[in-house]
């Protein structure tokens, strides 16, 4: 089994479309010419036929194969990918589609191999006029040409299937199974977009994900110098900040993988004046999330302390300090107030 890939796996998957790649096939195919040799016409055009049955035949083979190839070993890759591919199919229907493509392709050597051996069969008999040995050439050519177009046009679907969840496989984040991810949970619009771009050494990774028509967020902390060691940190706008039990089987889907990364998660809490959940709702997500994502490595904080709600502040405080046994820290990531202190902690945790 090959190690897990660093990042996204299938960043470097193609797409493909077959009817398009044997429609080019065929146009370049009658591109050739007759072989400058000195011989009677019917064996140049024997050769001609033989050299465009095999130009289709190596030009399919090689592109269905280097399509195959650039598809990451599902059983590979992390279980974070391999969840995504279940919220959009299943990768047993996945793994089907890529069995169709790798027998398709023995399906066009067969094919193409049959049809070689019946032109080279033909012999020239000298009773009957050449242009009738000619013409035979050209029925088993025009035979192959409709016999393949029907094969290639009867797997297109495995194909349209796999270059629609390949599309979106490609459009997610790099994950890197090596290094320990902190996810960054809260309510909405409680900054925490903004904490990873504060909190980030390097410019973050903005990237697509299911069932959010926000983008994830990835990030990366550096939690020691020498030697160096980085956190990754992901934002998960639209997914973490309404009630798991009110979702859909698909979506549940979508957090389970971002379970598989979540080493640890940052809360965060919006304690301003403008906050769109009051503190009873917040407490609640947070319960949730946190019994979800199932992970003990926890950093509480309590944003927007410089436009805040005072009794909404004092209410999140208290069930933190009273009934988490944790200690939270005051934030206004807006001006960076409180960053040094989570910054802190997440070396504490994580260091």
């Amino acid at each position: 089994m090959r190690e897990e890939q660093k990042g996204n796996p299938f960043k470097k998957a193609t797409l493909i479309n077959p009817i398009e790649l044997f429609d080019r096939a065929i146009r370049k195919s009658l591109k050739l010419s007759l072989p400058k040799m000195r011989a009677e016409r019917f064996q140049k055009e024997k050769i001609l036929i033989l050299n465009k049955i095999r130009y289709i035949r190596q030009v399919l083979v090689t592109n269905l194969r280097n399509y195959l190839q650039s598809i990451p070993d599902i059983n590979s890759i992390h279980e974070f990918y391999r969840t995504i591919i279940d919220v959009y199919s299943s990768t047993d229907e996945f793994k089907r589609a890529l069995g169709r493509i790798a027998g398709a392709v023995r399906v066009i050597e067969k094919l193409s191999d049959e049809y070689l051996r019946s032109v080279r069969g033909i012999k020239k008999n000298p009773y009957l006029p050449e242009k009738v040995f000619i013409s035979h050439l050209h029925r088993l050519w025009k035979q192959y040409l409709a016999r393949m177009n029907s094969f290639i046009r009867e797997i297109s679907d495995a194909f349209i299937y796999l270059n629609t969840i390949i599309k979106k496989l490609r459009a997610l984040p790099d994950y890197d199974p090596e290094l320990r991810t902190i996810v960054v949970c809260g309510p909405p619009n409680s900054g925490k977009s903004s904490l990873v771009g504060r909190l980030s050494k390097a410019k973050v990774q903005i990237a697509e994900y299911p069932f959010t028509t926000k983008n994830l967020v990835f990030g990366h902390i550096e939690i020691r110098s020498s030697p160096r060691e980085v956190v990754q940190i992901v934002d998960t706008p639209g997914l973490f900040d309404r009630p798991i039990s009110r979702r859909k089987k698909e979506e549940i889907l979508a957090l389970q993988a971002i379970r598989t990364i979540a080493d640890g998660i940052i809360f965060l809490f919006d304690c301003g004046v403008e906050r769109t959940l009051d503190a009873e709702q917040q407490i609640r997500i947070y319960k949730e999330v946190t019994e979800f994502l199932r992970t003990k490595q926890i950093v509480v904080g309590l944003n927007k302390i410089d436009i805040v709600d005072r009794e909404t502040y004092d209410r999140i405080f208290r069930f933190v300090v009273n009934t988490l046994k944790l200690k939270p820290i005051p934030l206004s990531v807006k001006y960076g107030i409180g960053l040094n202190h989570i910054l802190k902690e997440i070396r504490r945790l994580f260091g």
